[in-house]
């Protein structure tokens, strides 16, 4: 393997990381958003019942899972684990954004067609990325192909 091979392929895999953990950390962010001040961004929103308890307990429980999901894909250790989590957020984001398509005349009119784009959109790079994960680490592997070629240089002498 050449060099621009394979530093292209150590590129190619820390940004698959890089965005799996970008699309993690906006999870965490939005959770703990939803998690603390429910009512405000249902008014961005304009939900009609900010201040019903089953609104304000349904968009902490949103936040709740957004958080969990976020930890939980930062978290997996093996491409197995990280696989699952990424089709789980899929999963999640796609019912969200089926759930943002609804006709309710409360909402505004962006939010209904922005919203399920985002989430369509945010659900589609996870199952690509869910695809595309090794099972190898994706930083490890060149490193182990170095330390292969540093063991023949050192035997060779």
């Amino acid at each position: 393997m050449t060099s621009a091979t394979s530093a292209l392929k150590t590129n190619y895999y820390v940004s698959l990381e890089r965005v799996s953990l970008g699309l993690s950390l906006t999870r965490i962010v939005l959770g703990f958003l939803l998690i603390a001040i429910p009512r405000t961004l249902m008014k961005l929103i304009n939900v009609q019942d900010t201040q019903t308890a089953a609104s304000v307990i349904t968009s902490r429980a949103a936040g709740a899972r957004d958080v969990a999901m976020g930890i939980g894909t930062i978290a997996a250790k093996s491409s197995s684990e990280k696989k699952l989590w990424l089709r789980l957020g899929a999963l999640c984001d796609a019912t969200d954004a089926l759930a943002a398509m609804s006709r309710d005349p409360g909402l505004r009119f962006w939010f209904r067609a922005l919203v399920p784009y985002i989430a369509f959109t945010t659900a589609l790079v996870e199952i690509i990325l869910s695809l595309l994960v090794t099972d190898s680490s994706p930083v490890e592997k060149p490193y182990k192909e170095a330390d292969a070629q540093t063991i023949n240089t050192v035997k060779a002498f």
